[in-house]
């Protein structure tokens, strides 16, 4: 979402980040693993981190890992009725496929990670998990999707149109991007043929409300290696991600149904 960057508060910022991490992620965490999902300096983090502990939002164990002590919530596209659903969704994505599983929606300029499970003997992990964020600008196969799915025209009035980059991270023009996004369909997976700079390749799906309106980004994420290459292993992946797709979409349709009936009875 375009803004001033003058307009706000950097220290307010950071620490919006930081609470808005901590209110997703669930379990303990180091220092250095919070920096590296936020994008903000150990220095500053302490500092941050040291008031949330004096505050009581946040505890420290004899390991030096932190714990969050405190619910943030704030308004989103995902109902909160599908939340069993999606651990479900993504449990048997990760059995299925062997993968890191994702729920992805979209927090003004940023891809946000609103869910993540993975296995446990995976030898390659990811790093993004629950509460990570990561700019909408590189075009990978979440942000190729979600974009495609909004008019050129809207895409052009939320985000900056000289900030776009390949999955290489060369940076693009405004046309090269749309030219990059605009192949995609949304009512099929897609996927990165090979990964980006981190060596991850990523696979994605765009669930819709009824009315066409964005809930989420169902993904896969896995390590870009040869035994990952085969057509065999991506076709795997993909028909994972449409029948889970479906089994949601499915869920979504119901729980409406039952709302106008409901609605209409009263």
């Amino acid at each position: 979402m375009k803004y001033n960057k003058n307009d706000i508060s950097p220290p307010a910022a950071k620490t919006l980040e930081v609470l808005e991490y901590f209110s997703f992620f669930q379990g303990k965490i180091t220092l250095k693993q919070v920096a590296e999902a936020t994008g903000i300096s150990q220095a500053t983090l302490l500092r941050i981190l040291n008031t949330f502990i004096a505050y009581g939002y946040i505890a420290k164990n004899s390991e030096k890992k932190y714990i969050a002590n405190f619910k943030l919530a704030k308004s989103d596209t995902i109902p909160a009725y599908l939340d069993s659903a999606l651990n479900d969704s993504l449990e048997r994505l990760v059995k299925n496929t062997g993968q890191s599983a994702e729920i992805i929606t979209v927090k003004g300029d940023k891809l946000f990670w609103y869910n993540k499970k993975e296995p446990e003997n995976m030898q390659i992990r990811i790093n993004a998990r629950a509460g990570f964020k990561r700019s909408i600008y590189e075009l990978d196969a979440p942000s190729r999707l979600y974009l495609k799915s909004l008019r050129e025209k809207q895409a052009a009035e939320c985000f900056s149109t000289d900030a776009f980059y390949d999955i290489d991270y060369k940076g693009c023009s405004w046309s090269e991007a749309v030219g990059i996004w605009s192949v995609e369909n949304i009512n099929q997976v897609t996927y990165d043929k090979h990964g980006n700079s981190n060596g991850v390749r990523r696979y994605a799906a765009l669930v819709n409300d009824e009315t066409g309106g964005f809930l989420f980004i169902l993904s896969v994420a896995e390590a870009a290696i040869p035994r990952n290459n085969t057509s065999e292993h991506v076709d795997k992946v993909i028909s994972a991600i449409e029948t889970e797709k479906n089994i949601i979409t499915g869920i979504v349709s119901n729980e409406n149904s039952l709302f106008r009936s409901g609605h209409t009875a009263s």
